[in-house]
């Protein structure tokens, strides 16, 4: 029987690999403002440089900053806008360091919106879940067994909740 060692071996080597901020063709490649403005985009901070030069070491390449910055700079006006702070909040993370205090102040009502979305999609997946566990304990249940009426009136009253819930969310589907 082969080690545990050597089963996870190349598991732990590709988890390792796909930590790279950037694969030694984009290393030697070398446009470091394209990267950065992609970083950028993406919110994300001085930090991913560090990244960068830990990727592109043993590739010999050495970021260029203050092109990286740059591009960082020029990617941060497409991040720090509402359309992206909605998007970034709707899928519960949040926002990425980068954008100025001003930038922030201007981004709250849509992040906003995007939390409320998020808030009532968590409600909707936990009543959807409690509906799944009342509708495998009917199937386990025999017919008339005690407390399948009691069963059916809770899934009724969750279902209800569900089409609130939806009905909801459909308000804050969206960025204006």
């Amino acid at each position: 029987m082969p080690s545990l060692r050597y089963t996870l071996a190349p598991g732990l080597l590709a988890v390792l690999a796909a930590c790279a901020s950037l694969t030694e063709a984009e290393c030697r490649d070398g446009d470091w403002q394209g990267i950065g403005l992609a970083d950028g985009a993406e919110g994300r901070g001085e930090g991913r440089l560090e990244a960068h030069r830990r990727a592109c070491a043993d590739a010999g390449v050495v970021p260029d900053a203050a092109e990286w910055r740059a591009g960082r700079e020029a990617g941060l006006r497409l991040y720090c806008r509402p359309a992206k702070a909605y998007a970034v909040a709707r899928e519960g993370r949040s926002l990425a360091e980068g954008c100025t205090a001003a930038e922030l102040a201007a981004l709250a009502p849509a992040y906003e919106r995007g939390q409320d979305y998020w808030r009532i999609e968590l409600e909707i997946d936990r009543l959807r879940g409690d509906i799944r566990e009342i509708d495998r304990a009917l199937a386990s249940a025999p017919p008339g067994a005690p407390g399948r009426g009691g069963l059916y009136a809770r899934r009724s009253l969750l279902l209800s909740r569900l089409q609130l819930a939806e009905m909801r969310q459909r308000r804050y589907a969206a960025w204006p």
